[in-house]
């Protein structure tokens, strides 16, 4: 082969080299677990100010990598506007509008469901999945202000169908923790005046943990509990919008993995100052190292403790030095020993604490 020839087969085995293959779709063995999201905007992570950062489902995530790293694969099918009955039924197709041809059936009338069980068919043997679920609150919005019939059989159907998704997603035993949230009525009306509502909500959520109780393996978050009496800060209700705000994300984040059984283990503390012992100023620097197992992002609070109350919180000072909470207390109306401790709680409700005895005298 002459010299020129040989160079152009290198250039085109060159540019050939920079087209880009084809990627296959993964296998089941590509991936040792999933984390799974299921359900309606929640779920989706709407009402957070960056739905793929800040939602549920996301914060969920962030804490579950610190447990599974690579091995853990995320997949959130939920969708918008989803209720328990659209969940279920496939939606008919339809062209885009814009000149886009219409989809094929078996893509267009994919229901969420099918979307899920796909997912959970992917595992591998002897793996399972942790799927977080959220359904209910737009079953309850589309009967809301009808009259008692029509809710009643609203909530019928909503038992059907709820116990048929609950059903359709433990079928072949791929799931290994199924954390089901509870629905909160976001206008903060009263769940025992009966026909209002907060009422209602209460009727679905009744229903809920009925028919999971009837699931082994499905297991009940009480967001409901948790947000009442704090709609204005947890949600974006005072906007007139239904949804979680930023706050309320976090909140339902850190419910779902504190029942997970993913963190048992509380953060570790080391107590930098005080010191056991006689100090000579009453204003005291508090100090800590705190560490968890799910990283920085794992610690909820870092709380200051004197004489066994909370006296403010311990702020992260990573500037000073790696996992490092600084707090200031001042004891100068409190002359004598007292007990200054932190405690600090991670996002799984574990704590631990540390403190020292110390003892000043009277000032001046």
């Amino acid at each position: 082969m002459n010299t020129g020839l040989a160079r152009f087969f290198a250039v085109c085995i060159a540019f050939l080299a920079l087209i880009p293959t084809q990627v296959l779709p993964a296998t089941a063995a590509d991936s040792s677990t999933l984390l799974l999201g299921v359900g309606d905007s929640l779920m989706a992570g709407v009402g957070a100010s960056l739905p793929d950062e800040r939602g549920e489902f996301a914060l969920f995530a962030d804490l579950a990598r610190t447990r599974f790293g690579p091995n853990l694969r995320t997949a959130n099918v939920s969708v918008y506007g989803e209720t328990s009955g659209t969940l279920l039924t496939p939606r008919p197709p339809a062209g885009t509008g814009n000149g886009t041809p219409t989809p094929p059936p078996s893509v267009a009338q994919a229901t969420q469901i099918d979307r899920a069980r796909a997912e959970l068919d992917r595992l591998p043997a002897g793996t399972t999945a942790t799927v977080l679920l959220s359904i209910g609150g737009n079953d309850l919005l589309a009967a809301r202000n009808r009259d008692t019939a029509t809710r009643e059989a609203a909530l019928g159907t909503f038992r059907t169908n709820f116990d048929t998704i609950l059903t359709r997603l433990q079928a072949g035993g791929h799931i290994g923790t199924l954390l089901i949230q509870t629905v909160y009525e976001p206008f903060g009306s009263d769940p025992a005046a009966m026909g209002s509502d907060a009422w209602w909500t209460e009727r679905l959520n009744g229903t809920i943990r009925e028919i999971a109780a009837a699931h082994p393996g499905a297991v009940v978050v009480e967001l409901a509990n948790a947000v009442r009496g704090n709609e204005d800060t947890l949600t974006l209700a005072r906007y007139g919008d239904i949804h979680l705000a930023n706050a309320g994300h976090r909140l339902a984040a850190d419910l779902l993995w504190a029942v997970s059984g993913n963190d048992r283990t509380p953060p570790t503390i080391t107590l930098v100052s005080p010191v056991q012992g006689n100090t000579p100023r009453p204003v005291v620097t508090v100090r800590a190292v705190v560490t968890d197992d799910s990283g920085a992002r794992g610690i909820i609070r870092v709380a200051l403790v004197v004489d066994g109350t909370d006296a403010g919180e311990l702020l992260p000072r990573p500037d000073l030095a790696p996992d490092t909470y600084l707090g200031i207390w001042d004891g100068r109306t409190a002359t004598g020993p007292h007990t200054i401790g932190v405690v600090a709680t991670d996002r799984a409700g574990n704590r631990r604490d540390a403190t020292a005895s110390v003892t000043f005298g009277a000032v001046p």
